[in-house]
């Protein structure tokens, strides 16, 4: 948020200096410059490409207010437009933030557009954080409480308090009770009354907004929804198209939040989910309504076929037991086999295969592979009988610096990987076995 010193809250301004917010009725306004702001002071001129804050008499930009962020859009300057970097108050005044076309001075007249789209979605949004928090409440009791909101074009972010889990069934309540309000099409009224007066009529009130007694800004949807709003809203509910929950989770004990999207995010995400399940039903053969049972099925069979393969490739190494154990050549009178058992092997693969080895005669085995990511994989062992005929940690050292290879384990295993492993690891590890194998 807001620095609380932020210098740029201080800038004076006379009393007549206001700036009217013209933005609930319409997306673009022409007014005057009434300041201009460089750094963090006030100027009588800008020259062209100096970024700095203009304010003007009147503006369409919102700012803040019900969580919805601020609006993007455009200045107007003669002949020239330029994207508006950033809208905020100075002061409780209207400014937005651009890098001057021209050169700016005080009373010349500019034109401040609202990006329609941006502004349209984000309205979408926020009537619709409306529909939801009375759905809520009209669904589960009126100890359903806000604890905070975004409203942003592509979406919206409702954080509440429940001591509960939503199912996937009370999700789709709220969502069918969201949309018939929406397919209601109701108009939605604004009303301006006293904070008291709000309250009486029960309204509700955004949590952390700060209102004025003597005014406050209602947001009516008739029969369903009443809330002091700040905000930009659709003028009916029809507006809002389409309302999805795509999120629901707990942020702590007791709070939740749901995500959800409409208009044409929420269109967005019915094509790319149609589309998915289309592509998925074409691969597997299935009509779309059995995509899930499909897949569910193949996800078992590949659960069957892996253990399956498992099972083999034990076989197979039981079978190259005997082989590889021939080919193990004596260092101090202990055994010691250096083998790349190949690619696809995993950790626990070889870690089967090195005990095996080790059951059937004890020694050191070194085994190298290389995993699916074709990352280079190896495991020391040493058996226990000649445990503490080596220092396993000097190994462990000598491996990691000087020959990169990264592990840990246990008194009689060293496992790790490295992005490949040195074809002369085999000579110079015998070579240090030979030196580092106590009589």
């Amino acid at each position: 948020g807001k620095k609380l010193d932020d210098p740029l809250d201080h800038i004076a301004f006379a009393e007549h200096e206001t700036t009217e917010f013209t933005g609930y009725q319409e997306l673009e306004t022409t007014s005057d410059i009434i300041a201009l702001v460089v750094g963090h002071d006030r100027v009588e001129h800008v020259p062209a490409d100096q970024v700095c804050y203009v304010v003007a008499k009147r503006s369409p930009f919102f700012i803040v207010g019900g969580g919805q962020v601020p609006d993007q859009g455009w200045l107007t300057i003669g002949q020239h437009r330029v994207q508006i970097m950033s809208v905020r108050y100075l002061n409780d005044r209207i400014a937005a933030q651009i890098k001057a076309p021209v050169d700016l001075e005080l009373g010349i007249q500019v034109t401040e557009i609202v990006d329609p789209v941006w502004r349209t979605n984000a309205m979408k949004n926020h009537t619709a954080t409306h529909l939801l928090q009375s759905a809520l409440i009209q669904l589960f009791g009126k100890h359903i409480k806000q604890s905070g909101s975004l409203v942003h074009p592509d979406y919206l972010r409702f954080d509440f308090t429940y001591h509960e889990n939503l199912n996937a069934a009370q999700i789709k309540q709220v969502e069918d009770l969201v949309n018939e309000k929406i397919r209601l099409n109701i108009p939605v009224s604004i009303e301006y009354m006293t904070l008291a007066q709000a309250q009486k009529r029960g309204a509700l009130a955004f949590f952390g907004d700060k209102y004025n007694p003597e005014q406050v800004r209602m947001v009516i949807v008739p029969d369903f929804s009443m809330e002091l709003c700040g905000g930009t809203h659709v003028p009916r509910t029809g507006d809002i198209g389409v309302f999805k929950i795509t999120e629901v989770g707990a942020l702590s004990a007791g709070h939740r939040r749901i995500v959800a999207v409409t208009g044409p995010r929420a269109v967005d995400l019915f094509q790319d989910t149609f589309n998915a399940v289309k592509t998925l039903s074409t691969e597997l053969r299935v009509k779309k309504e059995d995509v899930v049972d499909a897949a569910l099925k193949n996800k078992d069979t590949m659960r069957e076929l892996t253990n399956q393969m498992k099972t083999l490739k034990q076989q197979l190494w039981h079978a190259r037991i005997p082989a590889l154990l021939e080919s193990a050549q004596l260092i101090n009178g202990v055994p010691f086999l250096y083998s790349n058992v190949g690619s696809g092997t995993s950790h626990e693969e070889l870690r089967d295969i090195a005990t095996q080895l080790a059951h059937k005669k004890a020694g050191i085995y070194f085994l190298v592979s290389e995993d699916e990511n074709n990352r280079a994989l190896f495991l020391a062992y040493i058996a226990a009988p000649i445990a503490d005929r080596i220092k396993i940690d000097a190994l462990s050292a000598w491996l990691k610096d000087e020959h990169g290879l990264r592990g840990g384990g246990s008194k009689l295993m060293i496992q790790g990987g490295a992005p490949s492993i040195d074809a002369r690891l085999k000579d110079a590890l015998a070579s240090w076995l030979h030196a580092h194998i106590a009589a």
